[in-house]
């Protein structure tokens, strides 16, 4: 009886150690889940923050490449203004060398009148003074 005794309190110490077991494993359980539930809302806060900062990326990205097409577009006008003033410039010049290069014909062609006048008056005078001399004025 004895035996049978000791056997039930080693019965009984054994069912308090599975007893305590049990409770310490469900309160592992426990623990175990709510960490679970802790990380999978990290991850899905982690997982909102990445898609918000890839749209954001994304948009700036657009915005960069927007920026980007009008500094071309702007560098395309300054260029093709550039080449423009340069043509009317050249335009300008030319025009200007062949105005000049009239005037000097002109002067050239003034001149020579003017020599010609100068060779003319002399006669000129002297057949004024023939005429005169002989009655016609």
């Amino acid at each position: 009886m004895q035996q049978a005794e000791a056997e039930n309190r080693n019965l009984a110490k054994k069912e308090q150690e599975l007893k305590r077991l049990v409770e310490a494993a469900e309160q592992q359980a426990v623990h175990v889940h709510q960490e679970a539930a802790e990380l999978e809302a990290d991850r899905a806060a982690f997982a909102e923050a990445r898609r918000t900062a890839m749209a954001d990326l994304h948009q700036r990205e657009a915005e960069l490449a927007a920026q980007q097409a009008q500094v071309a577009e702007a560098q395309q006008r300054w260029e093709e203004e550039r080449s423009w003033q340069a043509a009317q410039d050249r335009e300008g010049r030319s025009l200007l060398a062949m105005e000049l290069q009239a005037a000097r014909l002109e002067l050239e062609a003034t001149q020579s009148r003017l020599k010609g006048l100068a060779h003319s008056v002399p006669q000129a005078e002297a057949q004024l003074q023939e005429l005169t001399q002989q009655g016609f004025f």
